[in-house]
């Protein structure tokens, strides 16, 4: 935690030069002493959300993200967002589920396309009457 705030660099530097790998027996920025308690306190809290009167009902946490897959072949290139209107998603999400699209543009080519499985038929439905995109 202490290299995440500070960088790598840096606690290689103290650790040689402090001659410690003890964090408590570091003598660090004052804004990185601060940082890793404060990632040790949520972390208590967290596990620990009863004891600090945090009630949190099993229907306000985040439910699994439930994603199935489909592969798609263009014969044209087509922007990525009508992918993510076909599945009927913000594009942040079509995003987010699809980390290994980097661009606007998808060229001409063959993808895999993760979907949320609940928009798996939609998606196949809303792309279905494209003549240039064939899924399988």
């Amino acid at each position: 935690m202490a290299s995440y705030n500070a960088g790598a660099a840096r606690l290689k530097e103290v650790i040689e030069n402090q001659n410690t790998r003890d964090f408590f027996d570091m003598y660090l920025p004052e804004e990185t002493e601060r940082y890793v308690f404060r990632i040790i306190v949520l972390k208590e809290i967290i596990l620990n959300r009863g004891r600090y009167g945090i009630d949190i009902s099993e229907q306000e946490l985040y439910k699994p993200l439930m994603l199935t897959d489909v592969t798609l072949e263009t014969e044209r290139e087509i922007h990525s967002n009508m992918l993510a209107q076909a599945m009927e998603v913000s594009y942040r999400t079509f995003r987010i589920n699809n980390l290994h699209i980097r661009k606007y543009k998808m060229p001409k080519g063959s993808y895999r396309i993760n979907i949320p499985v609940e928009k798996r038929s939609l998606f196949i439905k809303n792309l279905k009457n494209c003549d240039y995109i064939r899924i399988f």
